[in-house]
């Protein structure tokens, strides 16, 4: 009796080292009418040199074959979740992280693909480096433009608050964190937000926690017209504003006047691209001098100018 509660003991411990060393990665995939996508993502995680995962699937109310696809994939990796009616996205990202069972949660849109080293290079670097959340660099592939193109050059390798605040190099492609993490903050993703809860994520995430670089591009970003953060141009400032006014908890990060000028830079640059610069104006004492001077320019040109100068 006392020799086999030893064993069980024992073994126990075993499976806690083998936990600590080869941890349980969730991965969640949200999907919405994905199917000429679905093959190559799913490819992309199931292919990964890292092996112990399992792949949240959250199908939010698809009407194509996103369902009879993902069932036809004979895989027990992969756990398959549908809501039963159409969610905002943030919502759908927060049940999703509710179903992973994980000691870590990445993430993968459907229209997304990883490396296939992309789990092992990550999770050795938290563990090496004692971080909490890791991203890496990703190459665009710019359908719209025909070209594909690295998404950063010279990025430090640890990364805070203030250097969030100043430009966003978290795609949610590449993020990974622990999933603890997730659940001490006062809320997971945002259900209000329909383009920035990632970015907002990241920054209450990042507060007291250290976030690993890594330089070596780990996923594909597919830029195309259907991207919501391309259909949304003007909604993801918006939102920004709104974050910026909302979190003035941030203001002690001396890059916090930097995002809410350029924040409202880009309204004042949507505004102009919509031929519709009187709606402008009341956003330009927000500015700082650099983007002043920039915003002066952008009111001067015919909207029919800048159009095109986009366009190129």
């Amino acid at each position: 009796m006392v020799v086999s509660l030893k064993i069980k003991n024992l073994i126990l411990s075993c499976l806690k080292v083998q936990n600590k060393i080869n941890p349980l990665i969730s991965v969640i995939i949200n999907c919405r009418n994905g199917e000429k996508f679905l093959n190559r993502s799913i490819s992309s995680v199931l292919r990964q040199t890292y092996q112990n995962f399992e792949i949240i699937f959250f199908d939010n109310f698809s009407t194509d074959n996103t369902s009879k696809m993902i069932k036809s994939i004979n895989n027990r990796k992969i756990k398959y979740f549908k809501s039963s009616k159409l969610l905002k996205l943030y919502h759908a990202r927060d049940l999703a992280v509710q179903q992973c069972n994980g000691d870590f949660i990445a993430f993968l849109d459907i229209d997304d693909w990883w490396e296939k080293k992309k789990l092992k290079v990550q999770i050795n670097d938290l563990i090496k480096k004692n971080a909490s959340i890791s991203c890496s660099n990703y190459i665009i592939h710019n359908d719209i433009k025909n070209k594909s193109y690295l998404a950063f050059n010279n990025v430090p390798g640890i990364i805070d608050t203030n250097i969030l605040l100043k430009k966003n190099y978290i795609s949610l492609c590449t993020l990974m964190f622990k999933k603890k993490d997730y659940l001490e903050l006062d809320k997971g993703f945002d259900h209000e937000y329909e383009v920035i809860g990632d970015y907002d994520l990241c920054l209450r995430l990042s507060k007291n926690r250290i976030i690993s670089f890594i330089e070596m591009p780990l996923a594909n970003y597919s830029w195309h017209t259907e991207n919501l953060s391309n259909t949304k141009r003007k909604l993801n400032f918006d939102e920004l504003v709104k974050w910026i006014n909302e979190n003035k908890k941030f203001s002690k990060y001396s890059n916090y006047n930097y995002l809410k000028s350029f924040a409202y830079y880009n309204l004042i640059l949507s505004c102009c691209l919509e031929d519709d610069k009187k709606s402008s104006i009341g956003f330009i004492k927000y500015l700082s001098f650099f983007h002043l001077i920039k915003s002066f320019i952008l009111l001067i040109l015919p909207s029919k100018f800048l159009k095109i100068i986009r366009k190129i």
